[in-house]
């Protein structure tokens, strides 16, 4: 019995050190990290949509300058003199000098460019002008970054001039910039995408990319004028912005968004961002009737779609939070969409709110109930509910509502009606008060 408890513990003690050994030999090589490591950085090959808002609007700013340069009536080269006719303030050799500083030496090269040649060899433009990217690729080789983009031109009356293709090579190391136009037969990015042989863009008098403050107010007021700029000159490429299910449901078709921004091009050409959230992806921008703006970067930071309201497609959160309510909670709630509706002119989605016999009684049409609105309501609104009633299942609101333009008391009392149903149905009706 002694003898078998002895080969035992030998055998324990063998099995430990195998165990011990093995762990020494595996450990034996093995580094250890004492610091920050120096991780080499991966280049990029080929190009990718550009994810920084930053460098969207540097480059969109660029080109911006690019096309102020080349505006054969660009204000800073004319005066108008006491008889109101224009008169040359620079001369050509000048005005063929800027244009020249801010080519890229391929494109000059690749055109046999000179200074006396360069005002032909880039696009007229006879007019002040603003530009919307819409779509930008970068890659970037050594200091030099070069950007592929497609965007559109418009007068400053938002008037549609076109669309362009451009390239801009930028120098991180001198912050200088050179333009490259592209012909306007191009049809898509892929077709201009090149390696570039620029190694370096030296300084002179207009090549210095402007420094500007981007900052996130900055961003979202871009993202703001985006939207205005494409809704007013190219209404179809805001619609196709627009969440696909969202603009179904909110406009129906593109023809149907067209006829909303010309009914409404007075308030869109004023709209200036007042308020701001970000919120992970999104953007949440507000004018200063409190309408909302909802940005959802889904890529590339011009790879967005837009809503313009949070009632049309109600949230998952904002769907529990109304179905655990109170039924005053959920007037409540529902008060305020109507509100909103009225504010951001979005009569449609209120008409289908109408109750049936309501309806048929005062607007047999769509139509009919746009034209009413906008001449009884067709201010932007706060409101308070100073008196709730019910009557059976039906809730009697009596709401003041405020013009937010002046701060004034509308006189004639709004007086809603409304009936819950079921999920977040509801129907409403309110005093009608004839034209005459």
């Amino acid at each position: 019995m002694k003898k078998i408890k002895y080969l035992i513990l030998i055998l324990i003690i063998i099995i430990i050190l195998v165990t011990v050994g093995l762990f020494i030999m595996l450990n034996k090589n093995k580094k250890v990290e004492t610091g920050p490591q120096k991780v080499e950085q991966i280049e990029q090959k080929g190009y990718a949509s550009v994810t920084e808002p930053e460098k969207v609007f540097n480059i969109a700013n660029d080109i911006s300058s690019y096309l102020t340069t080349i505006n054969q009536n660009n204000s800073s080269y004319f005066r108008i003199n006491e008889n109101g006719q224009k008169v040359q303030t620079v001369e050509n050799e000048k005005i063929q000098s800027i244009v020249y500083n801010i080519l890229s030496e391929e494109y000059i090269n690749q055109n046999n460019i000179t200074k006396e040649n360069v005002l032909q060899n880039v696009p007229k433009i006879e007019t002040s002008t603003l530009f919307v990217p819409t779509q930008m690729e970068m890659q970037k080789k050594d200091k030099i970054e070069t950007y592929l983009v497609k965007g559109i031109v418009e007068d400053i009356q938002y008037k549609f001039i076109g669309e362009i293709y451009v390239i801009v090579n930028y120098d991180t190391e001198n912050n200088t910039y050179s333009i490259e136009p592209v012909s306007n037969k191009t049809t898509s990015l892929e077709e201009i995408e090149k390696e570039t042989t620029i190694t370096t863009i030296e300084p002179n008098d207009n090549n210095k990319q402007i420094e500007n403050t981007i900052n996130d107010q900055y961003i979202a007021t871009q993202y703001i004028y985006m939207y205005k700029r494409l809704a007013l000159s190219k209404p179809e490429l805001a619609y196709e912005k627009m969440d696909a299910e969202y603009r179904e449901k909110r406009f129906g078709t593109v023809e149907d968004f067209t006829k909303y921004v010309e009914t409404n091009r007075k308030e869109i050409q004023a709209l200036v961002l007042s308020k701001f959230m970000k919120q992970n992806q999104k953007l949440i921008c507000r004018d200063k009737y409190d309408n909302d703006y909802i940005f959802n970067i889904t890529g590339g930071a011009l790879d967005y779609t837009i809503t313009l309201d949070t009632y049309t497609i109600p949230s998952e959160e904002t769907t529990q939070k109304y179905n655990s309510a109170s039924e005053q909670e959920k007037i409540s709630m529902n008060v305020d969409r109507v509100i909103n509706m009225m504010n951001t002119r979005d009569y449609k989605n209120m008409y289908s709110l109408l109750d049936e016999e309501y309806k048929n009684t005062h607007f047999a049409t769509l139509e009919e109930f746009e034209k009413y609105m906008s001449i009884v309501y067709g201010k932007h609104y706060s409101y308070k509910i100073p008196q709730t009633d019910r009557e059976s299942n039906v809730y009697i609101l009596k709401i003041q509502l405020t013009q937010k333009e002046d701060n004034k008391q509308i006189d004639q009392p709004f007086t809603l009606m409304m009936q819950l149903k079921e999920g977040l149905d509801y129907k409403i009706s309110f005093t009608y008060f004839s034209e005459n």
